[in-house]
């Protein structure tokens, strides 16, 4: 299916009525679920790459840089003049950041992972390729470069945390740092995996905010050996092998082949989500992610047996995930599993046929279903609500992932962005 022209800029406009310009300042809100009323309210957004509005940045910007669709920009509005404003406030705090380096624990107050430090790292690998003649971009590079020997220094000094999650811990950092080329992060690289090496537990899997071991790759195991292996790749050890292989065993012990599934042990009981319905399957956590830590493995390490049975399982588990969820965000929804087996397609794995036309299929039903809700006037959902209104315009919830997603899987020129963002920098630019 050919890139629409008109989904582009339909979601482009949305993404800017996210955006208020007051007093030559631009607030970004974004309507998110309200967990204490049961449903929905508008919050002010951070500059988080996850949730916030990093990942309009990213998306304005690449899209400045394509000759090609760059005018499509020019049909939403003030949308690149807002977007310079929130990239100058990013630029502000970096400059007080930098300025102290007792400030360089607020770039840690939330987390390391990619929903906090890491973010600035992906953000520095992807305008290093795609914006060249930014002053911003420039300014912007120039300040996360300085904070490479401060940050090394703190998370060598910071020893409290045990969180070695892609999301908020210890994983997310490495990945994001471990394709840079610089003597601070490799330093830092090599100490992030033999501190989540001495973490992990005797079972194989790691201890979170959750208190239980956890297999999705966003917050579990998953996310943590795909770190792991590019590491191992660059820098063998044996400790982190040790880890690389009790954590794959550990991911097919907490397997069901009864049940195919990876229980959530965050919520609910393993009987109850069987029973109830309620496991979830996608990049987050269950077999979307699953199978993307195994692709991630099989191009970094020789120690991946395809053959297994659960391989096959997460494959199939992710393409009926993506026929039955009905909203279109990366991390929970038909986004991020639809990535995932097309990144699969175009991989180096050996594929069967059958295999070949699920990843070929999950593509058409994602791209149909964005194709069929703007033919009947609406939009991509961000939540499981018959309102296509409540589109968040972040990166993993909303607008600007959901684009993005949908330009790579039309257009061959940003096939690269999405594996960087969504493997938290494990799989670099090429």
């Amino acid at each position: 299916m050919k890139l629409n022209k008109g989904i582009v800029v339909s979601l482009l406009q949305k993404i800017n009525r996210s955006l208020i310009s007051v007093d030559g300042k631009c607030i970004a809100l974004g309507i998110c679920p309200d967990e204490f009323n049961y449903g929905f309210s508008y919050q002010y957004l951070s500059s988080s790459l996850y949730d916030g509005y990093l990942g309009i940045i990213i998306m304005v910007l690449v899209l400045e840089n394509d000759n090609e669709y760059a005018d499509l920009l020019l049909e939403a509005e003030d949308l690149q003049v807002n977007v310079e404003m929130l990239l100058k406030a990013m630029i502000n705090h970096l400059e007080y950041i930098v300025s102290s380096s007792k400030q360089i624990s607020h770039l840690c107050e939330k987390s390391i992972g990619l929903n906090g430090l890491s973010e600035l790292f992906i953000l520095y690998k992807l305008t290093k390729k795609f914006c060249h003649n930014n002053k911003n971009i420039l300014a912007m590079k120039a300040l996360i470069e300085s904070l490479f020997p401060k940050i090394k220094l703190y998370i060598y000094q910071s020893t409290v945390s045990e969180d070695c999650s892609i999301m908020t811990g210890y994983a997310g950092l490495l990945g994001a740092i471990i394709n840079i080329e610089n003597q601070y992060l490799d330093d830092l690289s090599v100490f992030l995996g033999e501190r989540i090496a001495c973490l992990q537990s005797d079972k194989g899997g790691w201890k979170n905010d959750f208190h239980t071991s956890l297999t999705g790759f966003s917050h579990g195991s998953a996310g943590i050996v795909a770190a792991l292996s590019r590491l191992y790749q660059k820098r063998p050890s044996q400790p982190v092998l040790e880890a690389i292989i009790k954590a794959l065993c550990f991911q097919k012990n907490e397997y069901s082949t009864l049940d195919q599934i990876w229980p959530d042990n965050r919520f609910w009981r393993k009987r109850n989500q069987i029973a109830g319905g309620k496991h979830i399957n996608a990049w987050c956590h269950g077999a979307p992610g699953i199978l993307l830590s195994t692709i991630i493995c099989f191009q970094n390490l020789s120690i991946i047996n395809l053959k297994d049975a659960y391989v096959w399982d997460s494959i199939k588990i992710t393409y009926n995930s993506i026929r039955s969820c009905n909203f279109e965000q990366l991390c929970c929804g038909s986004g991020g599993s639809t990535f995932i087996l097309n990144m699969l397609a175009n991989s180096n794995i050996p594929l069967s046929t059958k295999t070949e036309r699920l990843c070929e299929h999950s593509k058409d039903i994602y791209l149909d279903t964005i194709n069929t809700r703007y033919q009947c006037g609406l939009l991509p959902k961000s939540f499981p609500i018959s309102s296509s209104n409540l589109l968040h315009p972040s990166f993993f919830l909303g607008a600007s992932g959901i684009l993005m997603l949908y330009l790579s899987l039309t257009s061959d020129k940003y096939k690269d962005i999405m594996p960087t963002i969504l493997s938290s920098g494990i799989i670099d630019l090429k």
